[in-house]
């Protein structure tokens, strides 16, 4: 998935660019915390969650491309302007929203 965004302050926790986890223990949620890392959360396998969250900020007042990646039993990726920031192992397959 993938998103441009623009931020003009940094949310006061965790906010969605795309949340699709009701309820807790399936789907992801993919979003910015409060000081502007980016964090891709995932359920798969028999786990919720995994997670993959950036050591580097977006900047503030500036266009910004974000991208997250999903590869059943092996990886999540977080992309920012292209360029991979995280990532972290998987098992198993997405557990999705029926």
């Amino acid at each position: 998935m993938e998103s441009w965004v623009a931020l003009a302050s940094y949310p006061w926790s965790w906010a969605p660019v795309i949340d699709c986890t009701y309820p807790e223990g399936i789907g992801f949620f993919f979003g910015i915390d409060q000081v502007g890392y980016v964090g891709f959360k995932v359920a798969a396998g028999d786990s919720w969650y995994y997670e993959a969250t950036s050591m580097v900020k977006i900047p503030l007042n500036q266009w910004t491309h974000l991208a997250a990646t999903f590869e059943p039993d092996n990886k999540i990726e977080v992309f920012i302007n292209g360029n991979k920031v995280a990532e972290e192992n998987v098992k198993g397959n997405y557990i999705r929203l029926t």
